[in-house]
């Protein structure tokens, strides 16, 4: 199973980005719980990653954390926040 997470992006007067990101894994027979983090999406009950055995919401945060720094992945939040960094320093606002 392939689990893409969509994030579109606009300005005004300008064309819509879209990026996607592509996770394999697999969906969990039952909702897992929000062990380490509260609140979290309820997707993240649900998706169990390649190389893991449980679901995203009962990782431990080390693992979380591992799992979305993966550079296997590609990852629309880190792509949309280098695109908005990079156009606040060509804005000049100095902003990082």
């Amino acid at each position: 199973m392939v689990w893409k997470d969509c994030l579109a992006y606009c300005e005004p007067g300008k064309n819509p980005t879209t990026l996607v990101s592509y996770f394999n894994g697999k969906l969990a027979e039952k909702a897992g719980k929000n062990v380490y983090r509260k609140n979290y999406g309820w997707m993240d009950t649900l998706f169990i990653p390649r190389e893991f055995t449980k679901p995203l919401s009962e990782l431990p945060t080390k693992e979380y954390i591992r799992f979305w720094s993966n550079n296997k992945n590609y990852d629309s939040w880190q792509v949309l926040s280098r695109y908005l960094r990079n156009r606040q320093k060509s804005k000049g606002n100095g902003c990082q």
